[in-house]
């Protein structure tokens, strides 16, 4: 009898058979069991190695214990199954065993445990009590605080106040300060910001402001390290000797009484930094301005101190603080002539400042792009107006005695007539819509009168002859407030093939001979 067996013995057939199976994909299920079983293969074969190591190190961790406890008793034995890096950096017989016998604890022991355990328990929680004590009142305390300090600067800020958080350069944290300095009024004052740091003052209760350029000061140690105030003094020339006497010294703006309410009321605070700033920007734009004046007398001494000479007095104006020797060793002296003088002459130069900050809001306000350098030459008038004043009154002296000597005394019946000559003003847009410009026009014109070049006519009244009328004339002006130039119109009568001249000098001895020359022609032409 015959027996099939392709069909159930032979795995070739049935390998075979299984080939011509084929998935959806057109590929065959063979190679992708075959796939799998390699991937499970290896995955295998890993994890077996793996934990065929792990056994082994355990084992030979367990071998080094055991050895390392046997070289106590039998170092021999030990020491031969014990491996070469165990043997090298471990002493033999350094592990050993006992074997203590448990003792059960008695009822006594026990109960004295348990007390034992409950007294360290009690003590824990009386321990965790105090500290969450102590956490509590530690966060109450701060909370206060910051309820005291925003209900504090709910009572000092206003909403007119500039406000912002800014970080502490030395402790790094974050605070909110406020802005004091003038930049939004006009001011290009760049070397403070004018920033003070608000911090709350635990010790005194109140609200400290500490510029944010010293921030290393604390409490109100920044009023005596940081206050600064401008002084003018007027020296006056002694005729006999080549020296000088202090004749009036500026009012130094104090009240002793109210320095302990300005350290402790903020809006006093705001106040008197806005003054610090205002007189150290004063400093630096007359420092600006002198350097050049250098040619008229004007000299800047050292960074806080300009001195201005003139023919019989000298102007000193110096930056000074509160604990300034000359301030402190002074402060009983007898009053000067000329203390009313030096006053004004403060007073006069910080509205020059701010007039300086009236016209630079001006131009940000009517021009898009702003104003943002001043122009040392047009913008910074403060010296030389007041100089100018000053140096225009000596020259006008000076040119009367010139025609006294060289005029009046020489022509019988002559005399002398002064007129102001108001300079044209500049036409101004009135068609302009904008309040504060015509607000910022009108108290700028206010301070015209001393802005203005200064302009004089001297008229020389002649006495008239038969046939002539001579007119003589002389016009004084400065042109940039410190020069003088005279300006000499001459006519011998009214016909029209009269002698006339028409001349402007820059030199007082030119000026003397010219009028020699015109009188002595005038006399001549008379005699004859």
């Amino acid at each position: 009898m015959e027996v099939d067996y392709e069909d159930k013995d032979n795995p070739v057939d049935s390998r075979n058979e299984t080939d011509h199976k084929t998935n959806e994909n057109g590929e065959t299920d063979d190679n992708i069991e075959t796939v799998m079983t390699q991937e499970q293969f290896v995955k295998r074969r890993r994890d077996m190695l793996e934990h065929i190591n792990l056994a082994m190190n355990e084992s030979s961790l367990a071998l080094e214990f055991v050895s390392l406890l046997l070289s106590s008793v039998k170092e021999s034995t030990g020491m031969s199954s014990m491996s070469p890096f165990l043997r090298k950096v471990v002493k033999p017989s350094s592990l050993n065993s006992d074997k203590i016998p448990y003792v059960a604890p008695t009822k006594k022991e026990y109960i004295e445990l348990d007390i034992l355990n409950k007294g360290w328990k009690l003590q824990s929680l009386n321990e965790s009590k105090d500290l969450l004590r102590a956490s509590f009142n530690k966060l109450s305390s701060i909370l206060q605080n910051e309820h005291d300090y925003w209900n504090k600067i709910m009572q000092s800020i206003s909403n007119k106040d500039v406000i912002f958080k800014i970080r502490d350069r030395t402790s790094g944290q974050k605070l909110l300060a406020i802005k004091y300095g003038y930049e939004d009024s006009g001011s290009t004052y760049k070397h403070d910001r004018g920033i003070a740091n608000i911090r709350n003052n635990i010790e005194s209760q109140n609200l400290d402001l500490i510029p944010h350029s010293s921030s290393v000061f604390k409490g109100t140690d920044f009023v005596h390290s940081v206050k600064k105030f401008l002084r003018v003094r007027i020296f006056t020339k002694i005729e006999s000797e080549d020296d000088y006497i202090l004749s009036g010294e500026s009012v130094m703006d104090r009240d002793s009484e109210s320095e302990e309410a300005e350290t402790k009321d903020i809006r006093k605070q705001i106040q008197l930094l806005k003054k610090i700033i205002f007189e150290k920007e004063l400093m630096y734009q007359i420092k600006k301005e002198c350097a050049l004046l250098i040619s008229y007398g004007v000299s800047i001494e050292n960074e806080n101190k300009v001195i201005i000479e003139l023919p019989n007095e000298k102007f000193e104006i110096e930056l000074l603080s509160l604990d300034d020797d000359s301030i402190v060793n002074h402060e009983q002296d007898l009053p000067k002539i000329n203390d009313k003088r030096a006053n004004l002459m403060l007073v006069m130069l910080r509205l020059l400042l701010v007039v300086i900050f009236k016209k630079t809001l001006r131009s940000r306000i009517s021009s898009p792009h702003g104003l943002i350098n001043l122009n040392v030459d047009d913008d910074i008038l403060i010296i030389r107006p007041i100089l100018g004043k000053v140096r225009f009154a000596n020259y006008k002296l000076l040119l009367k005695k010139i025609i006294k000597d060289y005029v009046l005394d020489i022509v019988p019946g002559s005399s002398i007539t002064e007129t102001e000559v108001e300079r044209e003003q500049p036409q101004e847009n009135k068609n302009i819509d904008d309040e504060n410009i015509t607000k910022l026009n009108k108290e700028i014109r206010a301070f015209d009168k001393l802005l203005n070049i200064p302009r004089r006519e001297l008229k020389i009244n002649l006495p008239l002859t038969e046939h002539k009328s001579p007119n003589l004339s002389l016009m004084l002006e400065s042109p940039n407030y410190c020069n003088a130039l005279i300006h000499i119109k001459f006519a011998a009568g009214t016909e029209a093939n009269a002698v006339s001249f028409d001349t402007t000098f820059s030199d007082f001895k030119e000026v003397e001979d010219f009028l020699h020359f015109i009188v002595a022609e005038y006399i001549q032409q008379k005699k004859v």
